[in-house]
């Protein structure tokens, strides 16, 4: 069977059901799946997603990235890493709330909700490319208020640390591998003005070392954002 390409704002059902998962590249409009992307229309099982034709987000297992949570489900989170399919974080997977769980407490969106931003790694890639996501804790690794950038995947390598400090200005980043920069501060103290200026101006260099083209490796960007300063 041939695949249906779509454009922005092309219907792709007209009428959507409970046993329709919305996937990556789709919104809801009047009812309706609404493609957000040109691209391939994919169905896997009951989840309909827009493939880009081309750019998207190769996962790969020990990969970092960071997400937003797009669904939440009874025992798991889907989460939208930028790739073909939603990425699936298993409540087994998800560290201390399996504690809660356990204790007969547990409730899902007192955990994790639409919107929020995790950090996480790839645990697994099945062959039909649904990608299995693993935290230490998701209480932990829910990404506070920040800046989120989105570069090119091709250029954020994979390294051993993904979290770096920038300098003594008290903020932090995290390269994800799946493109999404996400810039914010280390702890739980007040923001203030000089912290903000220094995280738009990280989020200013990550733009710029992207768009010449280069890799987005932390020395680059501490070195572009200090020149900036």
């Amino acid at each position: 069977m041939a695949e249906l390409c779509a454009a922005v704002g092309d219907v792709i059902e007209e009428q959507t059901s409970d046993s329709v998962l919305r996937g990556h590249g789709t919104l809801l409009r009047h009812g309706a799946l609404v493609a957000s992307r040109c691209g391939l229309v994919r169905r896997v099982n009951q989840l309909v997603l827009i493939e880009p034709l081309s750019g998207g987000y190769t996962p790969a297992v020990g990969h970092v990235v960071v997400g937003r949570i797009a669904q939440v489900e009874n025992t798991r989170w889907m989460v939208d890493i930028r790739g073909r399919t939603l990425a699936v974080l298993p409540l087994s997977t998800a560290g201390g709330a399996v504690r809660k769980a356990a204790e007969g407490t547990l409730d899902m969106r007192s955990i994790l909700v639409e919107g929020d931003l995790i950090a996480a790694e790839v645990q697994s890639v099945r062959t039909d490319g649904q990608v299995q996501l693993h935290v230490r804790d998701a209480v932990a690794s829910k990404l506070p208020p920040g800046m989120l950038v989105a570069v090119p995947p091709t250029l954020v390598r994979p390294q051993r640390k993904h979290v770096h400090q920038c300098g003594s200005s008290g903020v932090k980043f995290i390269l994800g591998c799946n493109g999404l920069v996400w810039i914010g501060m280390d702890g739980a103290g007040a923001v203030e003005p000089g912290h903000t200026q220094a995280a738009v101006r990280v989020a200013a260099a990550a733009r710029s070392v992207a768009q010449s083209g280069q890799a987005v490796l932390p020395a680059a960007l501490l070195a572009a954002a200090a020149a900036a300063s």
